[in-house]
């Protein structure tokens, strides 16, 4: 199974830093996308799998239609002033996701064409405790 982390950047190249080698340490390698929402500075990252810079603060809406770009199994919306709490949360989460799905952490959000959904499993997950021996 495979999963792609869309993490939105807005003038925070420093945590986008700290959280891109954060992803690199997960014990389930991920896709990463950025969309970059700050048009005044150049982020850039040779472990991101796909950067877009907008020449202006676009919101949180492109990162939904990146997320429709992924061809991962799932895919995790990740917000550029969260880090993730453990180098196995992505590992906990797919195994997790798989075998639950379908379902929605977070909430959806629908445009033409379009379904994504969000996901913020960073810290403790319920119910995954009892996973983790699996991934020590």
């Amino acid at each position: 199974m495979s999963i792609t982390v869309v993490v939105t950047n807005y003038l925070r190249p420093v945590n986008v830093r700290y959280l891109m080698d954060a992803l690199c340490k997960q014990s389930v390698k991920p896709t990463i996308f950025i969309w970059d929402n700050s048009p005044a500075q150049d982020f850039n990252d040779a472990h991101a799998d796909w950067i877009i810079r907008s020449s202006r603060n676009a919101r949180c809406s492109p990162r939904w239609w990146m997320a429709s770009h992924a061809d991962t199994d799932f895919v995790v919306i990740h917000d550029d002033d969260l880090m993730p709490a453990n180098p196995k949360v992505l590992g906990w989460t797919l195994d997790t996701a798989m075998r639950v799905a379908p379902f929605a952490v977070g909430y959806l959000e629908e445009s033409p064409g379009v379904l994504a959904i969000q996901a913020r499993w960073l810290t403790s997950l319920p119910n995954l405790s009892k996973h983790a021996s699996r991934y020590n």
